[in-house]
């Protein structure tokens, strides 16, 4: 039985492995927050690359980049660039786009299906969470019940000789009390 929880773990590590190389290449993508935006000045336009000049740290520097088809530089005009704080000769005409968001998502719903499947096997697996008797019904409560408990198991009654009548409180009347119902004779008596 505790072998079934080997598929869940794997599930597990699994996930905590997507969301690792996806943290990680979010990492390596994220240049707005580490490379800094300048201005450049296109200088030379071929079919395949854009040579540009920019200034960063007070030193002049230049630049080549592939050309993208999408991209319409001419000579002469200036493009934001993103220059790279740490060594300002790097540069880049634009960012590496941002990989998708998928792959933590899937890591993160595997690791919470895969966790959920290890407890649950885990548990089934485990003598101390075997089931109990209710102590109401008499049968068994949780995940393994038992089969054809039976009716409930209810307690006996007492037997009828126990179930005897309150004894009855006998007052004694007071002697004003005595004395009211002699005078209370006495006229029906005399009527």
């Amino acid at each position: 039985m505790k072998w079934r929880i080997i598929p869940a773990v794997a599930l597990v590590l699994a996930g905590i492995a997507a969301i690792a190389t996806a943290v990680a290449a979010n990492e390596r993508a994220s240049g707005k927050g580490k490379w800094v935006q300048t201005l450049a000045t296109i200088e030379r336009v071929d079919a395949q690359s854009v040579a540009y000049r920019y200034t960063s740290g007070g030193r002049a520097h230049t630049s080549n980049a592939p050309l993208l088809p999408a991209d319409r530089y001419s000579p002469g005009r200036k493009a934001l660039i993103y220059v790279n704080p740490a060594d300002p000769a790097q540069s880049l005409l634009r960012l590496p786009a941002r990989p998708p968001q998928w792959p933590m998502m899937a890591g993160t719903v595997a690791v919470v299906i895969g966790a959920s499947l290890a407890f649950y096997f885990w548990r089934a697996a485990t003598p101390r969470f075997a089931s109990k008797p209710d102590r109401f019904s008499g049968t068994a409560t949780g995940r393994r019940q038992v089969k054809n408990p039976g009716p409930p198991v209810r307690k006996a009654a007492p037997p009828l000789s126990r179930l005897r009548p309150p004894p009855q409180v006998v007052r004694k009347p007071t002697e004003e009390e005595m004395a009211e119902e002699e005078t209370a004779g006495e006229e029906t008596e005399k009527a």
